[in-house]
């Protein structure tokens, strides 16, 4: 199956993102829109037979009693809906839906509630509810969500996001409001179905569905999908670290030359993703707890509060655990660093190196023809006035000088003599004296023969100081 990404395929996450369980008498209805019923739909989750209807101009996907939803005017025994509504405006663009199953003092007041980052998890305090909810019985609660997708082996990006979902019961209903995902969530990285809200299986929603289920136990159902998604991706994380190990230590096997393959923005990049989900499961973790110690709605439910606590027990054995292996794949991290730089600090060094040897040679083939031009200039006729030479025996001169110099280069650069470097020196000794012994004594014709190949070196060594006195000034 190909990958389907957000960016790529926007229309199986469309906003907004319903799903909506309503009953009366002994009718009752489940409806799904957006990215619900295109999950549903893809896992063939529906309870039932599903039929498309139009409510409030929106497309829903429908099982049970579907004129239960478009007869309006009616209150219902039982409601429970929950909305995603990404990359739209807010609640108002779905208000009138709304009102038709949330009572209106409940969707006035939802904007003028505090933000969910207002009132920490760590704080000893729950979050009051309006007084016009108190002839229903309304509270609420705020939850943090966490979500980590796999990256299938490590062939796609580490992605992570946290949804926070406002929960509102009343005595007949129970509403839940998603916020955006915050976190490393790229629209062009999150692959199809995640949305970072928790999904549905067919039992839990026929348990939806199913109209004998009160307020209390739908929120008990909801809780225990909720704390179901946090522990399944905080396995998720355990298995993400070890491919990113594995990963790593299957470069390493290379030797040395993976140094100079292995990318290390990408694993700095996903071990710190990894790092920031385990301070995301911190503060649901310490959601589990403050809040099975002083939440009304908590407090107020049978069976949630032993939940909340068995949760938080198990987040934070999860996380001391994974908190251990985050400690040495930073240390892993560390060591591959460090590797990595004396790897390049290496491999400059030698091109340091390679760079001087190109100077020597080149130094060495150049500097008697500079010197003879200097002496002679470049358009030569004759060597001098009155000169007995010939241009060819300056030119055979010339070749000499430069072929004996290379040999003495060649030579002190490899320690010892070498065929190559002894024929260079001869050759390049015995034209030089040929041809000055045509014009001079041999004494002169020694001392230009050396001449030549000790003035190269010298000039060799020169360059080689000032380049190592510049490398070290940088450094």
């Amino acid at each position: 199956m190909d990958l389907v990404t957000q960016s790529g395929s926007p229309e199986r996450w469309l906003s907004p993102s319903i799903l909506l369980a309503a009953a009366f008498d002994t009718r009752s209805a489940l409806a799904s829109a957006g990215w619900f019923a295109s999950l549903f739909e893809w896992e063939d989750r529906f309870p039932g037979h599903h039929v498309p209807i139009l409510i409030e101009h929106l497309n829903f996907e429908v099982v049970g009693d579907s004129t239960l939803l478009t007869d309006g005017g009616r209150q219902f025994d039982l409601v429970h809906i929950e909305v995603a509504l990404d990359g739209t405006p807010g609640l108002p663009t779905i208000d009138a839906l709304l009102r038709q199953f949330v009572p209106s003092c409940i969707l006035d007041e939802l904007p003028n509630l505090p933000d969910y980052a207002a009132v920490t998890v760590n704080s000893n305090r729950d979050t009051e509810a309006p007084e016009s909810w108190a002839a229903l019985g309304a509270s609420f609660i705020d939850v943090p969500v966490n979500t980590l997708p796999s990256t299938r082996g490590g062939s796609l990006a580490v992605i992570s996001a946290t949804r926070w979902a406002r929960v509102v019961r009343w005595n007949v209903g129970l509403l839940v409001v998603w916020t955006p995902p915050n976190g490393y969530w790229n629209a062009i990285d999150v692959r199809w179905p995640h949305h970072a809200i928790p999904s549905r299986k067919r039992e839990s929603l026929a348990m939806m569905l199913d109209d004998s289920r009160t307020v209390d136990a739908r929120l008990l159902d909801w809780f225990r999908e909720a704390s179901a998604h946090e522990r399944y991706f905080l396995g998720t994380w355990t298995t993400e670290l070890e491919v990113w190990e594995s990963q790593l230590f299957a470069q390493l096997a290379r030797g040395q030359q993976a140094y100079s393959t292995i990318n290390l923005p990408t694993l700095q990049r996903d071990i710190g993703v990894l790092a920031g989900y385990l301070d995301r499961v911190r503060v649901s973790q310490r959601f589990y707890l403050r809040r099975a110690e002083v939440s009304a709605v908590v407090g107020g439910v049978p069976g949630l509060q032993d939940l909340f606590n068995d949760v938080q027990q198990h987040l934070g054995a999860d996380l001391r655990q994974a908190r251990e292996s985050l400690r040495s794949a930073f240390e892993l991290l560390s060591s591959v660093s460090q590797g990595a730089q004396a790897y390049a600090a290496a491999e400059s060094q030698k091109g340091q190196e390679r760079l001087n040897k190109v100077l020597t040679a080149v130094t060495a083939v150049l500097f008697v023809p500079t010197l003879v031009a200097g002496v002679y200039g470049t358009n030569v006729r004759e060597l001098s006035p009155g000169s007995s030479g010939s241009l060819l025996e300056l030119f055979a001169l010339m070749f000499g000088l430069s072929l004996s110099s290379i040999g003495v280069l060649t030579w002190g650069r490899a320690g010892k003599p070498t065929l190559w470097s002894g024929t260079t020196c001869v050759i390049g000794l015995l034209v030089t004296v040929a041809v000055v012994l045509r014009h001079s004594s041999p004494v002169a014709a020694v001392l230009v023969g050396l001449g030549g190949p000790i003035l190269a070196v010298l000039l060799a060594l020169t360059l080689q100081f000032v380049t190592r006195l510049s490398n070290a000034r940088s450094h």
